[in-house]
């Protein structure tokens, strides 16, 4: 198949995920507001769990099929990344004002959760590169205590939320919602697929600019969503959706390792990991500190330092050969 008609399909399927991203985004606001579950409830919880299921996907894969630990764990902190990036690269881009100065809801805690779940796997891999696998049946015991906190998580995050009684109706309203996902669950799919075969026509399979390209391609229904949420004024939806997808990603981690033959994913993956999730950490506290401080303005001061960060983080994965 010729270069050109990957592309043709490539920019296709992009379009489709941000046109039902658009919808997405549209239809959880709806949601949140007629059934009194919230902005960041629907954010955190089905936003996020719909928007990183190519990442589930290309995880797991890169474990059962593929037995590369590197990819597995690289795929979910590389998404991590971008996801931040996201915040930065959204409200630079439609300048409607500080993104995260404005959200309103408790992202506070999401925000930290997503902060430990990424430092508990960088412990994991630490360990790994020590010799110190504790677990059993060839897993860590920090896969299921990431799964764990990843539940606890959500729990807290429920508990802190204010439910109005609303209208507990709209089956068609959420059979959209549904159908909208689907679409882009199967356009992320798609588009993994189609960025290893345009990796591999263009020579990029084996080197960083290829493995990036696939990156940002698994990415694009987490783009598509907060940017739509923001063009629409949910800003707690498009904030929510990230961290509470990044707090996904690290629970991931759990039926990725079940998925590895043999052995632990993480302590079988390298430790060039840890500065990466070093750079993801300290993402997250600019973040933090983002939703804490009152910026005033177009775009707030952390916006480039988010992106800043991406850019040092996938560096930092060039310089030790990642595959994120």
């Amino acid at each position: 198949m010729s270069a050109l008609i990957l592309w043709l399909k490539f920019a296709l399927c992009a379009f489709i995920i941000f046109l039902f991203g658009s919808k997405l985004a549209r239809y959880g606001d709806e949601i949140a507001e007629r059934t009194g579950l919230g902005r960041v409830w629907v954010g955190v919880l089905l936003l996020a769990f719909i928007t990183s299921l190519p990442e589930v996907a290309t995880s797991v894969s890169a474990s059962a099929l593929v037995r590369d630990a590197d990819l597995a764990l690289g795929t979910l902190v590389g998404s991590n990344l971008f996801n931040l990036a996201i915040l930065g690269i959204v409200e630079l881009a439609l300048r409607r004002g500080p993104l995260l100065s404005s959200a309103r809801g408790g992202h506070e805690t999401s925000a930290l959760f997503s902060l430990l779940l990424v430092g508990l796997a960088a412990v994991g891999v630490f360990l790994g590169t020590k010799g110190m696998e504790f677990g059993a049946g060839g897993m860590s015991f920090i896969s299921p205590l990431l799964f764990v906190l990843y539940i606890l998580g959500l729990k807290r995050i429920h508990s802190l939320q204010e439910f109005a009684a609303r209208d507990k109706g709209g089956g068609f309203l959420w059979l959209k919602f549904v159908l909208s996902g689907i679409a882009i669950v199967a356009g992320g799919v798609w588009l993994s697929h189609l960025g290893e075969e345009i990796a591999s026509a263009m020579r990029w399979r084996e080197n960083f600019v290829g493995n990036l390209f696939l990156a940002l391609a698994s990415s694009l229904p987490e783009l598509a969503v907060t940017g739509a949420a923001v063009r629409i004024g949910a800003f707690d939806i498009a904030v929510a959706n990230v961290f509470g997808s990044n707090m996904f990603n690290m629970a991931v981690i759990f039926p990725a390792d079940l998925a590895y033959p043999g052995s632990s994913l993480l302590a079988k993956a390298s430790r060039a990991h840890l500065p990466v999730a070093g750079v993801v950490m300290f993402a997250t506290f600019i973040a933090i500190a983002g939703l804490r401080a009152k910026a005033k303005g177009k775009v707030g001061w952390y916006a480039p330092l988010l992106v800043g960060l991406f850019v040092a983080g996938n560096y930092l994965a060039f310089l030790s050969g990642l595959r994120i």
